[in-house]
């Protein structure tokens, strides 16, 4: 009882705290942002509070509002995307109401965008310790990509490859290293598995992607694992003004096999921008496609379905809650006779997938903004049934074809000279029937914290210091039903079947446990800035703590010349799941 009392005035103690924030102060900015040189009302524009977490984006018409506002001076920063950021100070007067306008100055070099993947904070692009490149919905738009495959595509070092014309499994590679040296990250989390990872890249819809940024380059300092050759951080989209969004695209494969996408987004946001949500949700189909005829498809049937949402809380004006939590509905199909079962097809290559994934985070800031705490949760679950294999060409056409195939190979009309023989519709034997159906599962989840301190001045210019712990835990297993009972040895050959033989597909069990801590300290000014990283990995597969250095130097002699010089190691801890091994085991 008394634990309840206690409880209850906590709680009452907490609202009437809130409801004393929250009391209207009717100081409110309004204003517009036009182009600079078209006069064109800009929509999307973000307007945010320096050194806050406040802020909002004008609306459909270009205006936007700031209202209660509480600080006698703020620092108004207007970012938009293919334009230079300006900031503006005005100053709060209690009861008035300020008009303040931007005319937004074209960037067609896109220096002045926010990254957070350079050191794990947000930061001007041209600021940036490492050289981040961007993906953006515009190019996203322009290229009509709807997964974040054919996106890739056009970033410098960045190659993306179909390894496999039957199931479609794609890679990319960054700097020409194989895609198992490259880190994808989901809001800065590593939560996209090795598992998840084989065909992540087309099942990541282009309508709950904000940006992508790329970091070619050691960035195990950073992210740990698997950050060799690069970083691909996908950042999903926040809600930022009420809005809501229809699309559908339809293509040809060789002018002729479908592709047709469905997307639709919609979010809203409180009126004192508080609160808000976005809902995404997408439904792709694709045709098969055989492009010279020959019965097996070069592109294989891909059939979608996606479902997300993204929202933040922000109880006090120095915390903030973000949460984030989508699936992935997924069936590919290749081979020939794409419609058949697939053990009863020659070849087939069929993977259906369902993921479920989330994250949660937690921002705490300081009254003077110098102190930032963040604590972080992400999981991942991967189910996937996969089949790999086929009963073989020739008995496929003995079986069911209009032809059949003698001793020899040849073709023949003569149902007695032929192997396996079976006139047309009967039916394949059961004996014929294709045994590789595999079942995977994967759980991956990453939780962690990190604090951030802003010096004014330490040693020779103002730093940054960040420091953090991360743990993460990656279980897999993988195994094959309909042949975990085949051995080596069987009774035919003397051998005992109840002395439990070795199985010749046992299934595989495997847990990765990691636990990481990280520090690094940037002094910087918009001149200069030396970075000085480290970060110490245990992981469970390897028997000692992994040391991943980095240091960084930059130079901007003017704003739009940058040099930088960088010095990283990294590493790749064996993963607990890898395609050519499983296609490997499958095929026997």
């Amino acid at each position: 009882m008394l634990s309840l009392q206690i409880l209850l005035a906590s709680a009452i103690g907490l609202s009437s705290e809130l409801a004393a924030q929250e009391r209207p102060t009717d100081a409110n900015i309004i204003g517009h942002v036009t182009d600079a040189k078209t006069g064109e009302h800009l929509s999307g524009v973000t307007i945010a509070i320096k050194g806050t977490t406040f802020g909002t984006a004008t609306d459909a018409t270009g205006h936007y509002f700031l209202k209660n506002l509480k600080q006698k001076s703020v620092t108004l920063v207007m970012r938009g995307l293919g334009y230079l950021s300006q900031e503006r100070t005005v100053e709060i007067i209690p009861g008035k109401v300020v008009e303040v306008n931007f005319d937004a100055e074209p960037d067609n070099i896109r220096i002045d965008e926010v990254v957070v993947s350079s050191n794990r904070q947000a930061t001007l692009r041209r600021l940036a310790p490492t050289l981040v490149t961007v993906l953006d919905t515009k190019l996203f738009e322009s290229t009509n990509a709807t997964n974040l495959a054919p996106g890739l595509i056009f970033q410098p070092g960045v190659r993306v490859e179909n390894n496999c014309q039957n199931c479609g499994f794609n890679q990319v590679r960054i700097n020409g290293l194989d895609g198992r040296y490259s880190q994808i990250l989901i809001d800065s989390r590593p939560i996209m598995s090795a598992l998840a990872g084989v065909y992540g890249l087309e099942q990541i819809p282009t309508n709950m992607i904000e940006r992508v940024e790329v970091v070619r380059g050691g960035g195990s300092a950073l992210f740990g694992s698997s950050a060799i050759a690069g970083v691909i951080n996908i950042i999903t989209k926040e809600p930022q003004r009420n809005s809501f969004s229809f699309n559908e695209s339809l293509g040809f494969s060789g002018f002729k096999d479908l592709d047709n996408n469905l997307s639709f987004n919609g979010s809203l946001v409180s009126d004192d921008n508080r609160a808000g949500a976005m809902v995404f949700a997408q439904a792709r189909y694709r045709k098969e496609h055989d492009v010279n005829g020959d019965g097996y498809s070069e592109l294989g049937r891909l059939d979608s379905r996606s479902l997300g949402f993204r929202g933040y809380l922000r109880p006090t004006d120095y915390t903030r809650l973000t949460g984030e939590v989508h699936t992935f509905s997924e069936a590919r199909r290749g081979g020939d006779h794409i419609d058949w079962p697939e053990q009863v097809a020659g070849v087939a290559e069929s993977i259906r997938h369902s993921v479920y994934s989330g994250n949660l985070k937690f921002d705490g800031y300081s009254e003077d903004y110098k102190h930032h705490f963040q604590l972080y949760g992400s999981a991942q679950h991967v189910t996937r049934n996969s089949y790999y294999g086929g009963i073989g060409e020739t008995k496929l056409r003995n079986k069911a074809g209009d032809k059949y195939i003698d001793k020899d190979g040849n073709e023949t009309t003569d149902e007695g000279k032929a192997v396996n023989a079976g006139s047309i519709g009967r039916p394949i034997h059961t004996s014929d029937y294709g045994k590789n159906f595999g079942i995977t599962r994967g759980m991956t989840w990453v939780g962690g914290a990190q604090y951030t301190y802003d010096f004014d001045h330490f040693l020779f210019m103002p730093a940054q210091l960040l420091a953090g712990a991360e743990y993460s835990y990656d279980r897999l297993e993988d195994k094959m039903p309909l042949r975990e009972w085949e051995t080596e040895k069987t009774v035919s050959d003397g051998f005992d079947l109840s002395a439990n033989p070795v199985s010749l597909s046992p299934a595989l069990r495997q847990v990765i446990r990691n636990a990481s801590q990280f520090a690094q300290i940037e002094w910087k000014n918009d001149r200069w800035s030396v970075l000085l990283g480290t970060r110490l990995d245990e992981n469970s597969a390897v028997k000692k703590a992994i040391f991943s250095p980095r240091a960084t130097l930059r130079y901007n002699p003017t704003k739009n010349i940058n040099i930088r010089a960088t010095y990283a190691k990294g590493f790749r801890a064996p993963q607990v799941f890898d395609e050519d091994l499983h296609v490997g085991v499958v095929g026997g």
